[in-house]
Order: C-alpha cells, then structure tokens, then sequence
C-alpha cells in the first residue's frame, strides 16, 4: 500500500496550507456569532427593555452577550487548533519512528536472531513513541506555566499550577504516542531477521 499521501500531511508546508484555508472562515464564524450576539440582546431583551430603559440594553446586555460569545468562540477555535496540531504531531512522529525502523533494520534483525521475539520489538518501538511524546507533553507544560505565571505576575495575580490539565496533557500526549507508534512497530515486528540482517 502506497502511504506518500500520508507522509506528505506531515509536512509543514501541508500545516501551513491547511490552516490558512481555514483562517477566512474562522473570521466569518466570528463576524456570524458577533451579529448573532447583537440579535440576540435586541430581540430577547429582559423585562427593564419592555418599561423604556433601553440604555441599559444596549451598553450592558449586549456587549455582554457578545463578551461571552467570543469568550466561546476563542475556547473553540483553541479547541480546533489544538485538534489539528496533535493530528499534525502525531503524523510527524509516525514518520519519525518510520525512519527508526529503517535506519534500525539490522538492529531489528540482531535482536530477532539472538532469539528476541515479535512482541519484544514492538514493545522497544511503542516504548521510543510513548517516551518522545511524553517529553514534548513535559516541555510544552513547563513552558506553558512559565508563561502564564509571567502573565499573573504582570496582572498581580497568584501563582497557578493546573495539575488536573497538566495530568490530562500527559494522558492524550501518552495516547498520541501510542497511537503514532503503532504502524511503525508493527512493520519492525514483521521484519524477516535474514532479510533485516542483510539490508543495507
């Protein structure tokens, strides 16, 4: 099976092209929510709108409305790019681990001949995916903080460690690995040692 088409999603030129298309669009879902936002306050206002105090409508109600979808619009669009940049993450580790195999075939091979089985060279493959993943979730955490707390300095907040999203962040980077790594150690698992012992 001819897999160039999924090695070529793992390119940055790929990334770049794909979510440029989709920035137009995220600015009109933005521009829809905000007149979506507007329409919202005028046509349901509360009761005080119905006794004539339409000030408070329009300068309290409706921008109101419209912070909070925003609010949702950005926790969205976060959502959405976060998506693609695991996907992204996940494809480029798999073709990472992918050029392990190959640069790693008489390896493979040696270990298939001193008597190391199937199970074994997948375990020692998940285990590199897992731990590069894990590594990348730990460096992205620890940057992550810094530069929030940074922030709550400037705003004179309190210093925050989000421990529940920091669990979180390693359990899907543990998952993404997992699951990048899989094709790759597999295809190292079915390795012929003769064949892997002579290649070159």
């Amino acid at each position: 099976m001819n897999w160039d088409w999924f090695y070529r999603m793992g390119s940055p030129k790929w990334f770049y092209y794909t979510t440029s298309r989709w920035l137009p669009w995220l600015g009109v879902m933005t521009l829809c929510l905000l007149v979506t936002g507007l329409v919202w306050g005028l046509a349901f206002a509360p009761e005080d709108a119905k006794q004539g105090n339409s000030f408070r409508i329009i300068y309290l109600h409706v921008p109101a409305s419209l912070l909070a979808l925003a609010g949702y619009f950005l926790m969205a669009a976060a959502g959405a790019i976060g998506l693609i940049t695991l996907i992204g993450a996940a494809i480029g580790l798999m073709n990472i681990m992918l050029v392990a195999v190959n640069e790693r075939t008489r390896e493979v091979g040696l270990i298939k001949a001193l008597g190391g089985k199937k199970r074994d060279v997948r375990r020692q493959f998940l285990f590199e995916s897992i731990l590069i993943s894990i590594l990348g979730a730990i460096f992205g955490i620890i940057l992550g903080v810094l530069v929030g707390n940074i922030f709550s300095i400037v705003l004179k907040t309190g210093f925050i460690v989000p421990w529940l999203w920091v669990g979180i962040g390693i359990a899907i980077c543990t998952l993404v690995g997992l699951v990048a790594g899989i094709y790759p150690a597999m295809k190292a698992a079915a390795l012929n040692p003769i064949d892997a012992l002579r290649y070159e």
